[in-house]
């Protein structure tokens, strides 16, 4: 059976990436544009440089797809630490209107939903074949 990850309108950029190796999945992280935006811009210039604008240009996208290879990547280094071998595929982003990944419900999946000055985005880690 397949379950929606989200339901929401007001996502619009879904930047996401495979978990392969002994332990399989994805990673995704859900913005509204508006929020992708606001996190892009704010993350960037606490970096020393500043990505801005009002529409989501390729630099904007690179940002996103880099800071899912850096989160997504951390988590598979942990897991690697566990003495369980997980690597991670190279990140994908969709664009559009109520944006839905669809999950196999059986799989084992963490939801947070992370706020700060940069906005809101959704972080969820699905797993197919989750540890027992």
């Amino acid at each position: 059976m397949l379950q929606s990850l989200s339901s929401t309108p007001s996502v619009e950029i879904v930047s996401s990436l495979g978990l392969v190796g002994g332990m399989k999945g994805y990673g995704f992280l859900l913005f509204s544009q508006r929020n992708a935006l606001l996190f892009t811009s704010t993350v960037s210039r606490a970096l020393g440089y500043a990505i801005e604008g009002e529409e989501l240009t390729e630099l904007h996208r690179s940002f996103l797809l880099e800071f899912t290879n850096q989160i997504f990547g951390r988590t598979a280094g942990k897991f690697s630490r566990l003495g369980i071998d997980v690597r991670i595929t190279p990140p994908s982003l969709l664009l559009g209107k109520g944006v839905s990944p669809l999950f196999f419900h059986e799989a084992a999946h963490l939801h947070l939903s992370i706020q700060g000055t940069f906005g809101t985005f959704l972080l969820s880690l699905i797993l197919k074949h989750p540890l027992r």
